[in-house]
Order: C-alpha cells, then sequence, then structure tokens
C-alpha cells in the first residue's frame, strides 16, 4: 500500500482552531490561524464572500442557501462557540440569530475591522511611521509587524 504525507501526520492537535482572547491586539493573528483551519473544511471561500458583505444592509438568511451551505455555516457556529468565548467577540458572536455561522462570522469580523475611513487612516499612519528598533537587520520584520 501506498503511504501517503497526510497518513504520516497526526492533525488531531495541530488542526485545531485556537481560542481567541477578544483582545484587538490578537485579532489579526488569531483570524489567520483559523481561516488556515477553515481552509482544511474548505470553508474559505464562503468566509471571503461573507466578509465582503455590509452587515447593515445584507442579512445572511439560513433559508436561502443550499443545503452544503446550511451544513457549513452550522458547522462553523460550531467552531467559533468554542473559539470565542471571552470578551466583546463572544458577546458579538452570541448575536447571530439561529446558530447561523455565516452571521456570526460577519459580525466578529465587522467588530475587529469596521470598514471606516479612522482604521485606514491609523494602518497607513502605521506603515508611514513604523517602530523600528535601530536595528537595520530587524528592520523587515518590523515593518511587516
Amino acid at each position: 500500500p501506498t503511504i501517503t504525507a497526510a497518513s504520516m501526520v497526526d492533525l488531531k492537535g495541530i488542526a485545531r482552531p485556537q481560542v481567541f482572547d477578544g483582545k484587538d491586539e490578537h485579532w489579526s493573528d488569531w483570524k489567520y490561524g483559523f481561516r488556515n483551519v477553515m481552509s482544511l473544511l474548505d470553508i474559505t471561500p464562503y468566509l471571503d464572500q461573507v466578509e465582503g458583505i455590509t452587515m447593515s444592509s445584507n442579512a445572511i438568511p439560513m433559508g436561502g442557501l443550499t443545503k452544503k451551505e446550511r451544513y457549513l455555516g452550522k458547522l462553523l457556529h460550531t467552531l467559533l462557540a468554542t473559539c470565542l468565548t471571552t470578551g466583546k467577540a463572544k458577546t458579538v458572536f452570541r448575536l447571530a440569530p439561529d446558530a447561523n455561522g455565516w452571521e456570526a462570522w460577519c459580525m466578529v469580523v465587522a467588530k475587529y475591522e469596521p470598514k471606516d475611513s479612522t482604521r485606514y487612516n491609523a494602518m497607513l499612519m502605521g506603515v508611514m511611521r513604523p517602530k523600528w528598533s535601530g536595528q537595520v537587520e530587524s528592520f523587515p520584520d518590523e515593518l511587516r509587524t
């Protein structure tokens, strides 16, 4: 029998989304890790679509989705329930109706990544005036951070 690389790696502990502590400064790292795990479940294309929706104008009704999308939405809701256990992430997550993971994801992303000019201005200022330790070899890493 042929041995595949996937069968040689135990993913039980590796491919598990981490618990998010709810802190703004940890959001982007947590989201990156969460999306990596979701890619194993082929959920990330749906997350991309959901993140493009403006919550104030477009709700995501489960009744209008395909059977697969409803199943993945419930799976996402369950996974988020185990990851978003503290802080504002937990309170925002709990506002999503009917175990709708798509709506919950959209609401949490909107809370941590608001689409307003103040946030984008702060990001621009951070790039224009990066914090730098003065060590030339560390500049590329510090700029990315």
